[in-house]
């Protein structure tokens, strides 16, 4: 956090009162803390999920941090920086009009989560259509809303919205290129594509969700290395001052806790199955190995692992030793628990490719 002596950061300054109150839906990764911002209602807000992922429909706010703070309330005390939770978040390929500035904007990241786009097509006096966005502030739109000239469609393109438009044999007369040149125009407040999109193979697809889990999962093992370490680093720190300690007034107020010990347990069993990922994955992997098979390798070693953690869990785990063995063996599970969570979210795209094929 920024220290009080530099004062507070010039982005992270609220949004006036007096500013417009903007209506967006968010999608939450409840295990990976995650949010994806969407437009009030459109192709994404129909989708439904595991429990893993909750949304949350028509939301009022003003700016990112009116948005942050209704939906983690505990991660924003007052005074927080956006900035700090501004690399959790991303805009989705429909774009919500949320006001945001260019800072926090370039710490955000991007997400094609949407195949189709909402648009409307508004004719305007030449009988030429103008694609805006169905929720866009430009004049044309609000007036065509206004007097019911204007057509709802949702569309993956301009192409298949002039298909949609004309007739077949307009377009088989005058050619649909031509028809799109003479008779559409895109404006900017709509992100609908131009282009007819290209066919994408399963296997490019299945490529890009191994990327994604990939990139998902060295973030997670890096995160969990450097709690680990920190948690390590404060118990040696505890035990040092201890150990200096030679009034006996002050000593047990420096002793490690019960917390402060199960806390560092879990920390370090969730950090031992981690590594044993990053050990797996790399182990005997050639020097020439490509992004492609590190994340091959990575994806199928967290699966072995996820699997073999849930089949341990449903083996009935037996009661006995001692009060401090069972408790030692409780922070262990509980950090592999935090493990299995965090991979699975970290996993769910390549199983939302492969389960409907039964490859999974």
């Amino acid at each position: 956090m920024r220290s009080e002596l530099t004062g507070p950061d010039p982005f992270d300054l609220p949004a006036p009162a007096t500013a417009p109150l903007v209506v967006v839906s968010a999608e939450e990764y409840r295990l990976s803390r995650y949010l994806v911002l969407h437009r009030r209602w459109c192709p994404c807000t129909r989708e439904r999920h595991g429990p893993s992922r909750r949304w949350h429909y028509a939301l009022e706010a003003r700016d990112l941090r009116d948005l942050l703070t209704q939906v983690w309330p505990h991660d924003t005390p007052p005074g927080f920086a956006v900035r700090d939770l501004a690399g959790r978040v991303a805009l989705a390929a429909c774009r919500p009009l949320l006001p945001i500035h260019p800072y926090h904007r370039t710490l955000m990241k991007e997400q094609n989560t949407m195949e189709k786009v909402p648009v409307l097509a508004c004719p305007d006096a030449t009988g030429k259509f103008i694609v805006h966005d169905p929720a866009c502030g430009h004049a044309a739109r609000l007036r065509a809303a206004k007097n019911g000239t204007g057509q709802h469609r949702t569309v993956a393109s301009l192409p298949e919205l002039v298909r949609d438009l004309y007739p077949a044999k307009t377009l088989e007369a005058e050619g649909l290129d031509m028809v799109m040149e003479r008779d559409f125009e895109v404006r900017d407040c709509t992100p609908l594509p131009v282009e007819e999109p290209a066919e994408e193979s399963f296997e490019d697809r299945a490529g890009k969700a191994v990327l994604a889990s990939y990139s998902a999962l060295v973030a997670l093992a890096t995160t969990a290395a450097t709690v680990d370490s920190e948690r390590a680093r404060d118990a040696t720190q505890r035990l040092e001052q201890r150990h200096a300690t030679t009034s006996l007034t002050r000593r047990p107020s420096a002793n490690l806790t019960t917390g402060d010990v199960r806390t560092h347990l879990v920390a370090s069993s969730e950090c031992a199955a981690w590594v044993g990922v990053q050990v797996g994955a790399e182990v005997d992997l050639p020097q020439d190995a490509t992004d492609m098979d590190k994340a091959k390798r990575w994806v199928a070693t967290a699966r072995a692992m996820v699997r073999r953690f849930d089949e341990q869990w449903r083996n009935a785990m037996e009661e006995g030793g001692t009060s401090m063995g069972r408790a030692f063996k409780e922070a262990e599970e509980e950090g592999r628990r935090r493990f299995v969570n965090h991979a699975t979210d970290a996993l769910q795209p390549v199983a939302d490719l492969m389960e409907p094929r039964g490859n999974w």
